[in-house]
């Protein structure tokens, strides 16, 4: 049995540090919290997950309109205008990083990218967008995603950025952290593909026919690769394949689609057989059951299914239909997050008086059974007790003594 999926199949040491296994990864792939609360059985999964999220916000929605007793429309954003603004965010994100990591190389890198947007896409898998700003969890995301990737990312840059405030960013920040369940860790596809790159010029590098011109084409490779995994994080297959099976999957669509003389497919076959497919059969998902290469188009396939279902973010006549879903959005968000606010106070208030009356309780029985005690012995000059309420809450107050009641 293979002991980590990101490796599948390459327990040999020497190939888990070309695969992304690292020091603080070193717990199997099925064993981690991506694997076990990140990774769905099916596509379905994931639509009744957005539904619940969306009905949530939409019960909000009625709550709000109840109480504030105005006419204000508080008809709930459609599905699919909703998942137009995530899609359009989300590419965002990739264009922040591809600017900032221009200007600094060391900063905004894709281990980052592919953390914040997983943290994105698994924040909106339980929260709908009528209840946190997008805008906001995507820059939170890219704070957080740079602490875990121990990448400096300064919070007065995202600040410059969003144009939010730093409080914003942080309360967001917490927000995130709270419905990602501190579960932080992800496995990153760029890394499993910088291994695979590495053992690929490896065994190019060992063949003497017509290696030359096949590791001259290396470096147009790698770019189409990682253009294919960056169109695989906008898509939910993040959310239901392995980070190896998504780099596997990305380097033979770039392989196939530029033509590079390199037999990307042979050289899988050679270097992993079917072991991929082993570990994949272990699992619970789309890829169960699946021999390697059905598991990679699966993957290739799920990508362009769900890119497919998707505007055009780039085509004009969308430009004026996510302004209007954004304004929308925030109107609903402001109703939404009120009515939050009462139900947090209300939830607050039932606490305290619940806590006030254990407290009275408590307080009250040692001195009525004491009073109880001394009750009898007032004729003789012993004490007296006599409760008397005392505010809202009725402690009673007991007096020592024979004289009258004050």
């Amino acid at each position: 049995m293979f002991q980590n999926d990101i490796g599948a199949g390459l327990a040999r040491p020497e190939a888990q540090g070309r695969l992304g296994i690292v020091p603080h990864m070193s717990v199997p792939f099925a064993a981690s919290s991506h694997s076990k609360h990140w990774l769905h059985a099916s596509p379905e999964v994931l639509t009744d997950r957005r539904r619940v999220a969306r009905e949530r916000a939409i019960a909000m929605l009625g709550e709000a309109a109840a109480s504030s007793g105005t006419e204000d429309d508080l008809t709930p954003l459609p599905a699919e205008e909703e998942a137009l603004l995530l899609a359009y965010w989300e590419m965002k994100m990739q264009e922040v990083c591809r600017s900032e990591n221009a200007r600094d190389p060391s900063r905004f890198t894709d281990r980052v990218l592919a953390a914040a947007q997983l943290y994105f896409k698994r924040f909106f898998l339980v929260v709908s967008p009528m209840e946190e700003s997008p805008l906001a969890v995507m820059f939170a995301a890219l704070y957080l995603a740079g602490k875990v990737e121990e990448e400096r990312i300064e919070l007065d840059r995202l600040v410059e950025l969003s144009k939010l405030t730093p409080e914003v960013l942080l309360e967001q920040e917490m927000r995130l952290l709270e419905k990602l369940r501190f579960q932080l860790l992800t496995r990153s596809p760029f890394r499993c593909l910088a291994g695979l790159e590495q053992d690929l010029h490896a065994a190019l590098a060992g063949v003497s026919d017509g290696s030359a011109a096949a590791l001259a084409e290396l470096p147009e490779l790698r770019v189409a690769t990682r253009a294919a995994l960056k169109r695989a994080l906008c898509a939910d297959t993040p959310l239901l394949f392995s980070p190896l099976h998504m780099a596997l999957s990305a380097l033979l669509e770039a392989n196939r689609a530029r033509s590079v003389p390199i037999d990307v497919a042979a050289w899988m076959h050679k270097q992993f057989g079917d072991e991929v497919g082993a570990v994949a059969g272990a699992l619970e998902g789309p890829g169960a059951g699946s021999s390697l290469v059905e598991l990679l188009q699966r993957v290739e396939s799920t990508t362009a299914s769900s890119l497919s279902q998707r505007v055009d973010l780039s085509a004009k006549q969308t430009k004026p239909r996510l302004k209007h879903a954004d304004t929308q959005l925030k109107r609903l968000r402001l109703a939404v997050q009120e009515a939050q606010r009462q139900q947090s106070k209300k939830a607050k208030f039932d606490k305290t008086e619940q806590l006030e009356g254990d407290g009275a309780a408590a307080l009250v029985g040692p001195l009525v059974k004491t009073a109880a005690r001394r009750g009898g012995r007032g004729a003789t000059g012993g004490a007296r007790s006599e409760p008397r309420q005392a505010g809202s809450i009725g402690i009673p107050i007991v007096f020592i003594g024979t004289s009258s009641t004050p």
